[in-house]
């Protein structure tokens, strides 16, 4: 028979010893949040230089076409247009590019 202690996650048996409640849940610590952080920054890091040099690139290899060219206007948003490409892009296919990586940072040296 179990007795309930003062303490939330420990009971005491009726012979006097004490045992500890397995099913507690632990908060994430300061190290885990940092370590979350820390991937997704990677992540996002990755994905963006990755993926906005790449339209970069593509971008400079068309010709602007002299009867449809729309200016400056049209540059800006198209560079609005291709920093939402690289983001959606970043989200859906960074982290099967970078957890390589970040495995590799997080392996012990030798």
């Amino acid at each position: 028979m179990l007795k309930k202690s003062t303490e939330p996650d420990e009971y005491q048996r009726s012979d006097g010893t004490t045992a500890t409640r397995h099913d507690k849940v632990e908060q994430p610590k300061a190290a885990d949040a940092d370590e979350k952080k820390f991937r997704e920054v990677l992540h996002q890091f990755i994905g963006q230089t990755l993926f906005g040099q790449m339209i970069k690139s593509m971008r400079a290899t068309q010709e602007k076409n002299p009867y449809f060219h729309g200016g400056q206007a049209e540059e800006i948003y198209q560079s609005m247009l291709d920093m939402q490409l690289t983001d959606e892009m970043t989200k859906s296919t960074s982290k099967t590019l970078s957890e390589p990586m970040y495995k590799l940072m997080k392996a012990p040296k030798k």
